[in-house]
């Protein structure tokens, strides 16, 4: 009876020993997989305020030999890098590749301007044509603008005759 008594005992720690090992793993398995949730949700929330920071407009487009050449400021706090120019030939409504998708990967730094964007890409501007335009940044930010020509698209100006001197009374 003795030998059976400890045959028992020391299969029952086994038990126990494998009972609690499991345990343990398991809780220290879910701790990890909700501590990397919580680490991913930091990091979105991260991503997040910095794309809502980051601001940049484009001050100035010329063509250049029959190529783009845009200005950029970066307006915002945080360093940005355009990554891509997304150009549409809207006037060449007929042919079926009329969207062109070029990198650009060039930074500018919060204050600062870059200028020539556009200029060595394989793209050549036609002037008699109207082109939409669209840059992104690595975070997703964009900023569209429309380029045409006078012959495309009308010039809304508007002229007003005023005499040298304006009576009181008129606003």
């Amino acid at each position: 009876m003795k030998s059976r008594k400890g045959l028992s005992t020391v299969i029952g720690a086994i038990f126990f020993i494998i009972a609690a090992s499991s345990t343990i793993g398991y809780v220290t398995y879910s701790m990890n997989t909700i501590d990397k949730y919580n680490q991913s949700v930091l990091e979105k929330n991260q991503e997040d305020v910095e794309r809502s920071d980051e601001q940049f407009k484009i001050t100035r487009i010329t063509i250049d030999n029959n190529k783009l050449n845009m200005t950029i400021q970066n307006t915002g706090t945080l360093p940005i890098n355009i990554t891509r120019l997304w150009v549409e030939n809207t006037t060449d409504t007929d042919d079926i590749d009329r969207v062109f998708k070029y990198d650009i990967k060039q930074a500018v730094y919060p204050g600062e301007n870059i200028i020539k964007v556009g200029q060595n890409i394989q793209l050549t501007i036609k002037t008699t044509q109207a082109y939409d335009l669209k840059l992104v940044t690595e975070r997703g930010n964009e900023q569209k603008v429309s380029v045409n020509s006078a012959n495309t698209a009308p010039l809304h100006l508007q002229i007003f005759a005023l005499p040298e001197e304006v009576p009181t009374g008129f606003t």
